[in-house]
């Protein structure tokens, strides 16, 4: 069965580069990095695939406690436009 990546909480097109997705990642999540194949489960419940390109991370914690740390990540998909991966997608890698 495909791992969980993120639920998509926002997305923006980059010019000439695809569309840039972010969520955030608990720790159960699958690891993600540039060239791995994902499939995105959109809100209508119909799937696409994709390649990402780039990954970004960043760490923010809620307090001072190690357990309240969140991965808040980002990554670029290749050849989609913002209507391909609406907001409430859940990405996946794909099997």
């Amino acid at each position: 069965m495909a791992q969980k990546i993120i639920t998509v909480n926002d997305s923006f097109l980059i010019p000439d580069g695809g569309i840039v997705v972010s969520g955030i990642k608990d720790k159960k999540s699958a690891e993600i990095k540039a060239g791995s194949i994902v499939k995105i489960l959109r809100p209508n419940r119909s799937t696409i695939k994709s390649q990402v390109d780039a990954v970004e991370t960043f760490f923010s914690r809620k307090n001072s406690s190690e357990s309240e740390k969140t991965e808040n990540i980002s990554f670029s998909l290749k050849k989609l436009s913002r209507k391909d991966v609406p907001i409430g997608s859940v990405i996946y890698l794909s099997d």
